[in-house]
């Protein structure tokens, strides 16, 4: 049986787009740009399409909300939970090094 859990998602994005994408996660505060941008280079595109769009939402937060949630020093709205989440479990297996 094949694995599918890293099947790359089809190409929903075009390259301006990804541009764009990729600059939101650079942040006003270096912490967030060590979470936010190794984590998309290395793992958006094989996000479902569903993620993608969560994460990009997640991307409009503050940057007082995103480090606090990343940092976990307070608890992410529900919404982003899940996205937070595979973002630390990214950082904790040093992917993002």
């Amino acid at each position: 049986m094949e694995n599918t859990s890293k099947q790359q998602v089809p190409e929903q994005y075009s390259k301006d787009d990804l541009a764009r994408i990729q600059y939101q996660c650079r942040r006003g505060m270096l912490e967030l740009d060590v979470f936010l941008m190794p984590y998309f280079e290395q793992c958006f595109e094989y996000l479902t399409v569903k993620k993608q769009a969560l994460f990009i939402e997640m991307l409009t937060e503050s940057d007082p909300d995103l480090f606090n949630w990343l940092m976990g020093h307070s608890e992410a709205n529900q919404r982003y939970q899940e996205i937070i989440k595979d973002i630390h479990s990214f950082q904790l297996a040093g992917a993002g090094k």
